[in-house]
């Protein structure tokens, strides 16, 4: 509870308003986010809005608030009922402390209102509303905005509002979200914009590819109408340049950026064509118990691996014929099951299933396949794409290649969300290998081919040739081959075997190289483009989730630890960032430096290289604001070690959950934790990655007000809690 010389006693516990007046809290609408201060007035009647009101705001008030005037004008005019109305139309004054000081709104709102307006952190507003009328006195431009916002709601909820003031500002200066898009004006992006402006969060992080393409006029102009918008309702735009872990953007302007994996000593085997192709022997097919799905013992599948028998998992009958595996989940969460396999090492391998799906909230379906002690190239896992939409009975395939692995173990699941997902008839062939595909070749990592004995290296040129294939991004399985072919005089001899060595990008592969030049072209041209056009405060670099690091040639002959080309990398891009813009901060997201319980940080995925987060941050500048995220963990320790740890070494921070309702509130935690020790914990940055936006009106509450009280509870308890607390509070619905 505040008190004294910051305003209005009061409280407000799990939506109810606890009042010393002998009024009922159920009397006071519910708010989203939670005001600071709000005080029902009993000496004063109720604000009847239905007939209308007589809006007063300065002639030329700032844009963000005519539009905020104009949208509660439209949401009166949807709700009034003018022909049973008796009152006449009620007087709105709308405007900042300017306005009622010096301008045109000058004595329509009491002096110690404006004062005590004047006295608010940025943003912050006063409202009072009653009969006959309202005033709205905000500190700044966006405080005026909230407080219509607050007023919008509150004629939302209540008919006639009861009399009210409230006294409210935000406890975060900085409250952001992300977009996906955000490259055109559309009816989807306008919806996403209100629904911030709604809930009073001040930044949006726009993801696209549209940064890569300003050189086109249209594009540049569809974006500057977006930011425009923004900028008019009140929004900060900031542009993310996604890049390192997720290239999607920059692979399809040159896909010799990839980040490329060495395929040493491929046995091939000339033609009577004199055309190079892969060596073939067949094999047996791998041995897997009940691999039809059809033994069951009720619900629980024979020879199988499965928790959740008769929850999730289910046996029942096949279209196809016999029986098969259904996985149905009504809660988001994961279920499978699995099955251990011996297999030859070093083996081309193909994994078919038959697959239908009815997809639900967040919903994500696929086999995978891990290797004991692993797959080839240090691979712990291949996994089949996720299949993420409604489908019917489709037979999908996944290929690999063994390694070094002498066991396999298949899975079938459902992954986070929610849906039903039936498996039927698994096989697992021997292969015959991909062909030369989506060959990366640069002067680092020329083709090279040898004997079998590899005591002699042909020669190009004499030996033999090379017909160049396709190379574009995304890399399939399906590409057109490159052909080596052996030439007539050649020291190649005719269907000869031989061991054929080059750099590839896997289907799949999505992470740049950061020692390519092409790729630092890109992104210096892109980073100065943006920065030129939009002048942005911010600008986010993306850079999560580097999942294979120093493999390819390019990055191996530099003797660099992983950490270490992922901080080079960084700093370039920062140093691309102040040559364009000495101003403007970087953002970055830092799943690559979480530390954990022993101290260590593991920046690349798949790789076994640790080191300490000192190590691995030295380099640094500690102007670039670290977003650290988790989008399930309910542990306030672990988030808060994400955020301090960071901090500690001299970074500010953000912290970031997605659509989870217990990990938005557990990062609220952490967030107020660390802010009550330290002023470098600067925002919570809601993500919103498949369109999923259910948590915006929760962590609007959080970013708005972290000191309020919370819902106690951990797990699916807590998460069921809030989402009862907040399914009045509309959001943006794809």
């Amino acid at each position: 509870m505040r008190n004294g010389n910051r305003g209005v006693p009061w409280a407000l516990v799990a939506g109810m308003v606890a009042l010393s007046n002998g009024l009922l809290a159920e009397d006071m609408p519910m708010l989203c986010p939670q005001p600071q201060e709000a005080r029902l007035l009993p000496e004063a009647g109720p604000l009847d809005l239905s007939a209308g009101m007589a809006l007063k705001v300065p002639k030329a008030p700032k844009r963000p608030v005519q539009l905020a005037g104009e949208r509660l004008q439209a949401e009166l005019e949807r709700r009034g009922n003018r022909q049973q109305a008796a009152a006449a139309p009620a007087t709105i004054c709308i405007g900042g402390v300017e306005d009622y000081t010096t301008g045109e709104l000058k004595g329509l709102a009491p002096e110690d209102m404006v004062a005590a307006a004047a006295e608010l952190p940025a943003e912050g507003y006063l409202l009072t509303a009653s009969a006959p009328g309202v005033v709205i006195v905000g500190r700044d431009v966006r405080g005026t905005v909230y407080g219509v916002e607050t007023l919008i709601q509150l004629a939302r909820q209540a008919a006639p509002i009861p009399a009210v003031a409230i006294r409210d500002y935000p406890d975060l200066a900085w409250r952001m979200t992300y977009c996906a898009g955000g490259n055109h004006l559309d009816e989807r992006l306008k919806s996403i914009v209100r629904h911030c402006v709604s809930y009073k969060l001040n930044m949006i992080v726009f993801e696209n590819p549209d940064f890569y393409r300003l050189e086109d006029p249209e594009v540049k102009e569809r974006l500057r109408a977006v930011f425009t918008y923004c900028e008019e309702m009140g929004i900060e735009p900031i542009p993310e340049l996604q890049s390192f872990g997720w290239s999607q953007y920059i692979l399809p302007l040159d896909p010799l950026c990839v980040e490329a994996i060495p395929f040493k000593d491929r046995h091939f085997q000339f033609g009577d064509n004199g055309i190079a192709q892969p060596y073939y022997k067949p094999g047996p097919d791998l041995t897997i118990l009940n691999a039809g799905l059809d033994r069951a013992d009720g619900n629980r599948l024979a020879d199988w691996q499965q928790d959740d028998t008769g929850v999730t998992i289910f046996s029942e009958p096949s279209e196809k014929g016999g029986r098969c595996l259904k996985i149905q989940r009504q809660t988001p969460g994961v279920s499978r099951i699995s099955q251990r396999v011996t297999c030859a090492p070093n083996t081309g391998y193909e994994v078919q299933v038959d697959l239908k799906t009815e997809a639900g909230q967040g919903f994500a379906a696929y086999f995978e396949v891990y290797g004991v002690p692993s797959l080839e190239h240090g691979r712990e896992f291949v996994p089949y794409p996720q299949v993420t939409t409604t489908t019917g009975w489709e037979r999908r395939s996944l290929r690999f290649r063994s390694g070094p692995a002498t066991e396999l173990v298949v899975y079938l699941r459902i992954q986070d969300g929610t849906g039903t997902a039936w498996f039927d008839n698994l096989t697992i062939k021997t292969a015959r290998e991909l062909p030369l595909v989506n060959v990366v070749e640069t002067p680092d990592q020329p083709i090279s081919v040898t004997n079998l004995d590899k005591s002699a290296t042909y020669k190009p040129g004499a030996d033999y040739s090379v017909e160049p294939g396709e190379l574009r991004y995304p890399f399939t399985e399906t590409a057109e081959p490159w052909r080596i072919t052996r030439r007539e005089g050649g020291a190649i001899g005719p269907q000869e075997e031989v061991l054929v060595s080059y750099e590839w990008a896997e289907p799949g592969d999505i992470t740049y190289c950061p020692s390519e030049p092409r790729t630092q072209a890109i992104m210096r041209k892109a980073i100065a483009e943006t920065l030129a056009t939009f002048r942005p405060r911010l600008i986010h670099l993306g850079h999560d989730e580097p999942r294979v690091m120093n493999r390819d040639t390019r990055c191996r002959k530099r003797g660099m630890a992983a950490h270490e080309l992922y901080v080079e990398d960084t700093v370039r891009m920062h140093q691309y960032v102040k040559q364009a813009d000495p101003n403007c901060r970087v953002m970055m997201w830092a799943d690559a430096f979480r530390v954990n319980a022993a101290g260590a940080v593991k920046v690349a995925w798949f790789s076994d290289e640790k080191c300490t987060l000192e190590d691995a941050v030295r380099n640094l500048p500690r102007d670039i604001i670290m977003c650290p995220w988790r989008y399930t963990e309910t542990d306030a320790d672990l988030l808060y070690r994400d955020l301090a740890s960071l901090a500690a070494a001299g970074f500010d921070v953000t912290g970031s959950p997605w659509y989870d309702f217990g990990n938005a509130q557990t990062w609220g935690r952490a967030t107020a934790r660390l802010r009550s020790e330290s002023d470098k914990c600067l925002a919570i940055f809601l993500t919103t990655w498949d369109d999923r936006w259910e948590a915006l009106p929760l962590t609007s509450d959080l970013m708005w007000a972290l000191t309020k009280p919370e819902i106690g509870g951990r797990g699916q308890e807590l998460g069921e809690a809030l989402k009862a607390r907040y399914a009045r509070f509309e959001t943006f619905v794809p």
